[in-house]
């Protein structure tokens, strides 16, 4: 579909106009048309917070906006994009990846904040969140006695094997019938 508002350009945005809820109208527009209209930023143009927003985001660290806040911190610069501590808290994002290391302590007690903690405790991908460490050797050697069992045509032994290898297995996990 073609711009709405210059009818020249193929349009990517789609603004629905809501009043209390209720559909009252739409707009299909260009980058162009949408960026002039005020509801997309240029990517060229950096994305302005307010200092209080900022402020709030980074823990409480001040912004560094009255000189007498910036002399307490220390003016190193991160030795691979120039990046300061006090351009970090103004703008909200490092710069490059050696900029964690070089800024390292006044990270720690924004993480902490952020993410509840500086180490990782989430899953690891492709395995169920509640695994015990060591669970999967057990459940290898289940799965494997249930093999033997089956091939020596203990089905006796296969019954019990294949059941408690359903107990130990977790929603979503496909146990061998």
């Amino acid at each position: 579909m073609q711009c709405t508002n210059c009818h020249k350009t193929l349009a990517t945005i789609h603004i629905i106009d809501l009043d209390s809820g209720v559909f009252v109208g739409e707009q299909r527009l260009c980058p162009t048309c949408a960026e002039a209209a005020g509801y997309v930023h240029s990517k060229s143009a950096p994305l302005q917070l307010p200092p209080q927003m900022l402020e709030d985001l980074l823990g409480g660290m001040k912004t560094g906006s009255s000189p007498a806040e910036t002399e307490e911190v220390s003016d190193d610069a991160c030795p691979a994009c120039g990046l300061t501590i006090v351009q970090f808290r103004t703008k909200g994002r490092l710069g490059c990846p050696r900029c964690y290391e070089m800024f390292r302590q006044s990270l720690i007690p924004l993480l902490e904040r952020v993410h509840d903690g500086t180490t990782h405790r989430g899953r690891c991908p492709g395995k169920p969140i509640d695994r015990i460490p060591g669970e999967d050797e057990q459940m290898d050697d289940l799965r494997s006695s249930l093999r033997d069992a089956i091939d020596a045509e203990n089905y006796e032994l296969a019954a019990q094997l294949r059941d408690q290898i359903e107990q130990r297995s977790a929603p979503g996990e496909e146990s061998m019938n």
